[in-house]
């Protein structure tokens, strides 16, 4: 796998993107009793949930926007949720008002297939330096399934010839992926929130205990498994995000 340069060490974040919606969407809805400093204050709450195939973010910012008035909580988290409807394609997510005031993004093929081309932008090379802990173990390991997609010719040397991703389709995947999917988008969500030395390792060590039940649990190349060879496409991508957010960790 080519290195990727970057000048910052940042990493595609859902839960970021969305909040950005969300702000945008306050400032409509309550721009008369909000200033901006508020704004920014009230758009961090964001907790992602797996069901089953699906990933979906939750926010119960219309409580915290109420104040003390939670009696208006409600009808403030239904106009949240037309705004950001008009916002947002249904394609990269669809937008419902949970009574009684909470706001949920599913998301969609478009956020996922985003998300996961905009991580294969930033992928790294084998480091080439000595395994001394278990997540440069996972992290060495993920480089290795990737040149071996490569000597299949599954995938292509070059990240940039393969992280165009307009054959990705969610429907194929399978729980297991979906799970490890969440652990990735979670992980990569924590990696903008600020943390600390200790909590980076906390994250590398989840992460890397999550990778090997998904490489025990998913086949990447089995050529008679079903929708391949795309599943298999999909998957080391998976792998490619995942050595690059454990290496994230490792160089804080």
């Amino acid at each position: 796998m080519q290195h990727s340069s970057r000048k910052s060490q940042t990493f595609p974040s859902i839960a970021k993107l969305l909040q950005s919606y969300l702000q945008c969407a306050l400032s409509h809805v309550c721009s008369e009793t909000l200033t901006t400093a508020e704004l920014g204050n009230h758009t961090h709450a964001f907790m992602l949930q797996q069901e089953k195939n699906s990933l979906k973010y939750r926010s119960a910012i219309a409580l915290a926007v109420a104040r003390n008035q939670s009696d208006l909580a409600p009808e403030i988290a239904k106009q949240l949720a037309e705004v950001l409807a008009g916002q947002i394609s249904p394609d990269f997510a669809q937008i419902q008002h949970l009574p009684p005031a909470s706001i949920e993004f599913t998301l969609g093929k478009g956020a996922i297939q985003q998300w996961l081309s905009d991580g294969l932008s930033c992928t790294c090379e084998f480091s080439g330096k000595q395994i001394v802990s278990f997540p440069e173990y996972v992290r060495d390991r993920c480089w290795q399934l990737l040149r071996l997609g490569i000597e299949e010719n599954i995938i292509a040397p070059c990240v940039t010839q393969w992280k165009d991703l307009s054959w990705f389709r969610s429907s194929i995947l399978q729980a297991p992926d979906w799970e490890f999917l969440y652990h990735l988008i979670a992980s990569s969500d924590r990696l903008e929130s600020g943390l600390s030395a200790q909590q980076r390792q906390k994250l590398a060590h989840r992460l890397s205990t999550a990778f090997l039940t998904f490489h025990r649990q998913c086949q990447l190349f089995n050529r008679q498994q079903l929708h391949f060879p795309e599943i298999s496409k999909i998957r080391l991508a998976l792998i490619a995000i995942t050595q690059e957010i454990i290496q994230m960790t490792i160089n804080h």
